[in-house]
């Protein structure tokens, strides 16, 4: 006698999207949380002195605003490898200028009053010159930025990666040859106090003032201007649909180029800011600041949760991807360990991150 098959019922596996949700909104903030944990334990009597969260956020402050840029090209699904070169462009020509306005303006001011080459003139001259110089190493970044929205959409090239790429050379070879390959040093302090200045907030018992560098400060304004702009704005929208198909965007009626354009420059942009920050803190420009340092800026916003095929991220997760970079790079310093190994920590940090992102893409086509 034979027993009939009897059906045996599937039994699914109940899934826990609050779980995925949870991790997906907050993982990168707990993974913060849980690294400063660690390096606090390992380094109780540094990491969380004010002397050293102090450095590492004047020395995060750059590499932020690269990444901020960087995470703009990045929501397009492009990337932007120029944009340690145009800060150093920009560096040297803020640098550049302000010494040659100030030898002018001085020579002019020793033959018109026949008395020898007078001390630093008044707060208004130099804060003038400042002004300009400043505003020069901005339209640099601005328009480097452009040219590269412009090759990659006018000249149709197959990938932003070959224009990025050809502009890294040319904006290298650009800042060697209008400084000489030596750098210029010596800025006066209305540009380095953007660098190197603090804000003065209340003084304490003892008398001393309590304050805060200038630098992370504007790192912050900078980022939530950008956060304002990619949430509330029409063409904060436009950039994250253009990076989620580019085609769909322009079926519905998105002037793609417009939006990459704008994307390149305000990436440029950042760059000079960074310039800025850069020169004040070193009180210099030179020629071979930023080498490497687009590739930590593309690290950054991957750790940070933004995808490489577009569409995906927040500045909230870049700005957590530079703390987490900047927090492990000081804390391994602060145990000593070789440079060597903290590059091999970095890439693996990397590769985590970007495989992350490709799970979370194939659990998402499967839903």
């Amino acid at each position: 006698m034979t027993t009939p098959d009897i059906p045996v019922p599937s039994v699914r596996i109940r899934r826990m999207p609050w779980l995925r949700v949870l991790l997906d909104r907050f993982g990168i903030a707990l993974a913060l949380i849980v690294l400063m944990t660690i390096l606090a334990i390992l380094s109780p009597e540094f990491f969380l002195s004010r002397a050293n969260l102090t450095n590492v956020a004047r020395q995060s402050a750059v590499l932020a605003l690269l990444a901020l840029g960087q995470f703009l090209v990045i929501l397009t699904a492009g990337i932007d490898l120029s944009v340690g070169a145009v800060m150093a462009l920009s560096m040297i020509l803020m640098a550049l200028s302000t010494h040659s306005m100030y030898d002018w303006y001085a020579g002019y001011y020793a033959q018109s009053a026949s008395a020898s080459l007078p001390e630093p003139q008044s707060a208004l001259i130099l804060t003038t010159i400042s002004v300009i110089a400043i505003a020069i190493g901005m339209v640099t970044g601005l328009g480097v930025g452009l040219i590269n929205g412009w090759g990659t959409t006018k000249l149709r090239l197959p990938h932003p990666f070959i224009m990025t790429l050809g502009m890294l050379n040319i904006a290298r070879g650009a800042t060697d040859l209008i400084s000489g390959g030596a750098p210029i040093t010596g800025l006066p302090k209305q540009v380095r106090v953007f660098g190197a200045g603090n804000i003065e907030l209340f003084q304490m018992a003892d008398g001393e003032w309590f304050s805060i560098p200038m630098a992370p400060v504007i790192v912050i304004a900078t980022y939530l201007i950008f956060w304002f702009f990619l949430t509330q704005s029409r063409l904060g929208k436009h950039i994250y649909a253009v990076g989620g198909s580019p085609q769909a965007s322009l079926y519905a009626g998105v002037n793609v180029n417009k939006v990459l354009n704008t994307v390149y420059m305000l990436c440029g942009g950042t760059a000079a800011i960074a310039a800025l920050l850069l020169a004040g803190r070193t009180n210099s420009g030179y020629p071979k600041a930023g080498v490497g340092i687009e590739l930590d800026a593309i690290a950054a916003v991957i750790i940070g949760g933004a995808s490489f095929f577009g569409g995906r991220g927040t500045v909230i997760g870049t700005f957590i991807g530079v703390l987490i970079m900047g927090f492990l790079r000081n804390g391994l310093n602060l145990l000593n360990v070789s440079v060597f190994w903290q590059e091999v920590a970095i890439g693996a940090i990397i590769i985590a991150a970007a495989y992350v992102d490709v799970l979370r893409r194939r659990a998402a086509n499967m839903e």
